[in-house]
């Protein structure tokens, strides 16, 4: 820049300090298009997604940035950010070299896992209770049809019994009509006897 004398100048403007990110996002959840000026986002997340990867850039670069949780992962490029099933409040707190702070704060609803897909072992329920439950039942059915058939058993014998009785009924009545009959036969011919003795 010259001064009208011919001489340059060269005046440098030192930008203010910045705790505002220029960008952020989470692998594997959408929690909308992102905006330095917004500081909450919230976003829901597959019951398959147990982590995802924090990426974020400062406009300032020499601001500090701290990300909690901490990183599950520091193997692996970016911040691993281990979920929960439920809420997860993922937080960004960008600090400017002037000392300003920005917070900056995502929250991930996970789903939780159908219960299909799990198995839990409670007592009173669950497989091993389930076939418990069907054991019983099937000897409860046992016991029924055993029980069934021993008062059919018992049926059929009282039966035969009452059979029995009443043919002992009917052949004592048969014996005493017999007797009866040869009773009035042997006095018939006693009343005869006399009769015919007296003839020619």
């Amino acid at each position: 820049m010259s001064n009208g004398s011919g001489e340059s100048r060269l005046f440098a403007y030192r930008m203010p300090d910045s705790a505002l990110l220029r960008s952020l996002a989470l692998s594997g959840v959408d929690f909308g298009a992102f905006d330095w000026g917004t500081r909450d986002y919230s976003a829901t997340a597959a019951a398959t997604v147990s982590s995802a990867t924090l990426t974020y850039e400062a406009f300032d670069d020499e601001a500090d940035v701290v990300v909690s949780p901490a990183d599950t992962d520091t193997v692996t490029d970016g911040h691993q950010v281990g979920l929960a099933e439920g809420a997860n409040t993922v937080t960004i707190t960008v600090t400017a070299p002037d000392g300003t702070v920005t917070v900056y704060t995502v929250t991930v609803d996970r789903a939780a896992e159908s219960q299909s897909a799990t198995v839990q072992f409670v007592p009173g329920e669950g497989p091993i209770a389930q076939q418990q439950s069907e054991q019983q039942q099937a000897e409860q059915q046992a016991g029924q049809q055993q029980a069934e058939q021993q008062a059919g058993q018992q049926q059929v014998q009282v039966g035969r019994r009452q059979a029995g009785q009443a043919g002992g009924q009917g052949a004592e009545q048969w014996g005493s009509c017999l007797r009866g009959r040869r009773h009035r036969s042997s006095r018939m011919l006693k009343y005869a006897g006399p009769a015919g003795s007296a003839s020619p």
